[in-house]
């Protein structure tokens, strides 16, 4: 455990958080000091936001802490700051995203409309390149809340049938006594999977998917699926016209036919986007990490 001195009149000044922790009893004193704890920061970010206290600016490399130093920045109110990172990571190029895309989206999914650039940055790129996401080895292990704001996108560039196919690589990986030959499956091993999979059902497109894709990818695991959707997709396939139990989703859209109307990203950090999906060769300028 590392150790900070800093002056209670400064913090208090320029953090409402700390303004209202040397108020309350969250802080201890002992003697002229105040023992202050915070064991879910670690020393260098910690480090960094008392220099940015001090001085209001950020040096040295940020990129690999980027996403602790975003959420303790909003814990201790630091706005300014808080917008100033978020520009960060709209700016840092392809390859950052690339490394820390799942970690971001896993990040933003559980904090949605606390940082609503990052969440519609997420958003857009995993609508239009979701193999960022689901090519990294980090995938695996991203979590419920991350998964299904992902699979509830309208513009998921994605066939329904690649969504499926992920859906069920992903249940089997979250679950470390299945194994990935599934021909050996009991039917308990059967049960996990389905419920692990479960609150996703119903935002996967099944009627948009080709009866060949149903036929060779959705019909071998039907028993993973609720009873009433299973029979109304074999019915949907054998006969069309037949009235169906279930809601049907429409199609997902086209990024070609969706209207540049962000109320939060300009066309600039639209073309950061584009650059990133596009796989430019030219690497983005830095940001200067200074005030």
């Amino acid at each position: 455990m590392e150790i900070f001195q800093a002056h209670s009149v400064i913090l208090r000044a320029r953090s409402k958080y700390f303004h209202s922790a040397f108020s309350s009893n969250l802080v201890k004193k002992e003697g002229d000091f105040y023992i202050f704890k915070k064991p879910n920061v670690t020393s260098i970010v910690f480090k960094i936001i008392l220099k940015y206290i001090y001085t209001g600016t950020i040096l040295g490399n940020i990129e690999n802490n980027i996403i602790e130093l975003l959420l303790v920045a909003n814990e201790m109110e630091l706005y300014e700051l808080v917008e100033y990172l978020q520009q960060c990571i709209i700016n840092f190029n392809n390859d950052w995203i690339e490394l820390n895309g799942v970690k971001l989206y896993d990040f933003i999914s559980h904090h949605k409309g606390v940082f609503p650039k990052l969440q519609e940055l997420c958003n857009n790129i995993m609508s239009q390149k979701p193999k960022l996401l689901i090519d990294s080895n980090e995938f695996w292990g991203l979590d419920d809340e991350a998964l299904l704001s992902m699979i509830q996108l309208d513009y998921l560039e994605m066939k329904e049938v690649e969504i499926w196919d992920n859906l069920i690589k992903w249940g089997i990986a979250k679950n470390s006594t299945l194994n990935s030959d599934m021909t050996t499956w009991s039917v308990k091993e059967y049960d996990i999977l389905k419920e692990t999979i479960s609150k996703f059902i119903q935002h996967i497109r099944f009627f948009q998917m080709t009866s060949q894709e149903y036929y060779c990818k959705v019909r071998p695991l039907s028993k993973l699926l609720p009873k009433e959707l299973e029979e109304d997709l074999l019915s949907h396939y054998i006969v069309p016209e037949y009235k169906l139990a279930t809601k049907v989703l429409p199609p997902r859209k086209s990024q070609n036919d969706k209207i540049f109307d962000s109320t939060i990203l300009t066309r600039k950090y639209f073309n950061i986007i584009s650059y990133w999906i596009d796989n430019g060769q030219e690497k983005l300028p830095k940001f200067t990490e200074s005030f």
